[in-house]
């Protein structure tokens, strides 16, 4: 069971729309620099992150993920629903799910538009990992790349020259609670774990790298 901040975090990361379906034999594997996620789609993050449908109306266009996640498709509204999945329809019974397995291995890389009813799927933009901003950028022991534990999110982003964001606030937690952040737009993001991230004191003390085996 999942809070109702978390639930909400959930549902505003689902997003929603229509896209481009690329699933024929004569569609492109690698998908060029020019066809980047837009600004509009948002990232989903760790290793079995969620998609929700639950509604008629659209919330966001787009999802980008990664093509080692496993996500898991809920159907968290008031009625049965169908959805014209690769490789056979599957239908979802209320507050039930399932699960895409590792989803490089079943849409291709860029915009997949997928059918559903009655509720409408967002177009899930698949990411290759050559195309990650964080691609290439290594886990050690002191850290990632040139981010150190110690350091605040904002020493983190100039760093890595990139956008840290908050993607994970508790709800009630206890003061020791941590908040986490991820790089913008990048579902290959690793997790940057820090303390009373309103404070300026606060300080990322761990970093989970994505796994690809997860």
């Amino acid at each position: 069971m999942i809070g109702a901040v978390a639930v909400l975090v959930v549902l505003a990361a689902a997003g929603i729309g229509t896209g481009i379906l690329l699933r024929s034999d004569d569609q492109p594997d690698v998908v060029p620099e020019s066809m980047a996620p837009g600004p509009d789609c948002v990232a989903l993050h760790g290793p079995q992150p969620w998609i929700i449908l639950w509604d008629r109306s659209l919330t966001q266009p787009c999802v980008v993920v990664a093509e080692f996640q496993d996500v898991q498709v809920w159907n968290k509204g008031f009625e049965p629903m169908t959805v014209d999945w690769p490789g056979g329809e599957r239908r979802v019974a209320i507050d039930e799910h399932f699960d895409s397995g590792p989803i490089g291995n079943v849409l291709r890389a860029g915009p997949n538009d997928i059918s559903a009813a009655p509720f409408p799927m967002p177009t899930i933009w698949l990411l290759p990992e050559s195309m990650s901003p964080t691609s290439g950028i290594e886990a050690t022991d002191a850290g990632f790349g040139p981010v150190r534990i110690g350091m605040t999110f904002d020493e983190a982003s100039a760093a890595l020259g990139l956008k840290l964001e908050v993607s994970f606030v508790p709800s009630d937690p206890p003061a020791s609670y941590p908040w986490e952040a991820v790089v913008s737009g990048d579902p290959y993001s690793p997790i940057f774990l820090a303390d009373r991230p309103d404070d300026e004191t606060s300080v990322i003390f761990e970093i989970h790298p994505h796994n690809g085996s997860s």
